[in-house]
């Protein structure tokens, strides 16, 4: 649920038009661009790490850093150590550092951390009873994982995605968000990945899960 949160979130901020999926992560966070970095990493954009299709690093470095030196270096500058072997845009690795990445523009762009954004404009409006994010050494939120809720109130962001963005009358997401969200990209032939939100093959069309 934690990577389906921060999509919510990232497409709130993308509806007042403070950012766009085809925005370059290089244009928010290169300065975390260690020496040798990958030139690829200059291409990658917002969706690909969205879609977790950003040509596959799959978070070597972070997992090492994470598991051996946590206080070492920014975590960002072992993400971008990674080198990426594929296509930008091609092969999905699914990633937890990808929406990390992700945490971190989004709080280059609302001056906080983003639990204590989404208590006030999405968590506190939708009446949550329990919320637990946890962050990273360094005072970031962990996008990727790390998110507690009540069960009863997870269940609050498939009503917003059922109901094409709207809950109890607020209109949380655009329609066009929730079309691009729930436009998955097939993995193989058992389903796909979206914006965080996930198809299997025996789903009917309009079904999926987050």
């Amino acid at each position: 649920i934690t990577k389906c949160v921060t999509s919510i979130i990232f497409g709130m901020l993308r509806d007042k038009g403070l950012v766009k999926e085809t925005d370059k992560v290089a244009n928010y966070l290169s300065e975390f661009f260690p020496e040798d970095v990958d030139p690829k990493w200059y291409d990658v954009t917002i969706e690909n790490m969205l879609q977790h299709r950003n040509g596959g690093s799959g978070g070597g470095e972070w997992n090492k850093h994470i598991d051996t030196k946590p206080n070492d270096k920014d975590f960002l500058f072992y993400i971008f150590s990674d080198k990426l072997p594929y296509e930008i845009g091609d092969k999905i690795v699914y990633c937890e550092s990808n929406y990390y990445v992700i945490s971190r523009i989004i709080e280059k762009i609302v001056g906080m951390p983003v639990d204590e954004w989404a208590l006030k404009n999405l968590f506190n409006p939708l009446h949550f009873e329990y919320v637990s994010w946890g962050r990273c050494p360094q005072g970031h939120t962990f996008c990727g994982s790390g998110l507690s809720l009540r069960t009863r109130d997870m269940a609050k962001f498939g009503m917003i995605y059922a109901n094409n963005g709207v809950y109890e009358g607020r209109r949380y997401l655009s329609e066009e968000w929730i079309k691009l969200a729930t436009n998955v990209f097939k993995v193989d032939d058992f389903g796909g990945y979206g914006y965080a939100v996930q198809k299997t093959a025996y789903m009917k069309e309009n079904e999926f899960y987050l």
